[in-house]
């Protein structure tokens, strides 16, 4: 056996993975290049196309709707909870964001089908929406609300001064 054959011989699914959250949480990250090596030759695709452990979803499923729930000023929840309260604030293109990121947390949390999560698609949709909630300032949006009803109000106001000046006028107060 030559030793590149060797290398794939040993079976690395027994091996702890380096970049698992039990790894990274218990502090014990292989820092042997060989051994990442092995870990990354055709059993832990942990860097770009990992297996998303349940854990790891929800959280950041938990994260976007407590920020979106903040940004938007809508009632906390579920994502998808999140997503249908902020209505029209939420673009219908980061809907289809916040749909994949549902759409993979309810399949990390099946055991046999959680191989089918795409990273790279939920890290994409997380940027997106962190980037569009980043973007967005709550105090700024209060504001233009209430001068939105001010100018409302004062508007209401005015037609009424005009509409009682016009009376008058026509009936003669003025003369």
């Amino acid at each position: 056996m030559r030793s590149d054959e060797r290398r794939f011989a040993i079976a690395p699914q027994f091996r702890a993975d380096p970049y698992s959250p039990w790894a990274i949480r218990t502090g014990v990250i292989v820092d042997d290049w060989p051994w990442i090596m092995l870990f990354n030759m055709g059993f832990s695709y942990r860097l770009d196309r990992c297996i998303a452990s349940a854990m790891d979803v929800s959280e950041l499923a938990a994260d976007l709707s407590e920020l979106m729930a903040r940004q938007l000023r809508v009632r906390a929840g579920p994502l998808a909870d999140v997503a249908a309260r902020a209505g029209r604030k939420l673009p219908n293109h980061l809907r289809k964001e916040v749909i994949a990121i549902t759409e993979a947390e309810t399949l990390a949390a099946h055991p046999k089908l959680s191989h089918r999560v795409d990273i790279k698609r939920l890290r994409k949709a997380e940027r997106k929406l962190h980037h569009f909630l980043n973007k967005k300032d709550p105090k700024a949006e209060r504001r233009a609300e209430f001068l939105d009803r001010l100018a409302f109000y004062v508007f209401v106001v005015f037609s009424a001064i005009v509409a009682v000046f016009l009376f008058a006028v026509w009936r003669g107060a003025f003369e």
